[in-house]
């Protein structure tokens, strides 16, 4: 299959989704267990999932919304992002 090898996410400045990106990035900087979980779980998907960016994504979802949850996004912003993903 003739994909692209990497995949690019872009925000807006000031945006939710930025503020969502960061905030889960400087939890897992201060949270270096977490994020050696999170590199093992994308590891695993890559696998399961070598070739489906989507489906990738979607089974990382609950890690993110959990390490989200716990860094105090609110419940509302948190099913927003579920929602976005397709759960």
């Amino acid at each position: 299959m003739n994909q692209p090898a990497h995949n690019l996410y872009v925000c807006a400045r000031g945006s939710a989704a930025l503020r969502d990106h960061l905030t889960f990035r400087d939890y897992l900087r201060a949270h270096p267990e977490a994020a050696h979980d999170y590199a093992d779980l994308k590891r695993a998907l890559a696998r399961q999932y070598p070739d489906d960016v989507d489906s990738y994504a979607q089974a990382k979802t609950n890690f993110v919304l959990r390490v989200l949850r716990t860094a105090g996004i609110p419940a509302e912003r948190l099913d927003h992002i579920r929602r976005e993903n397709g759960l």
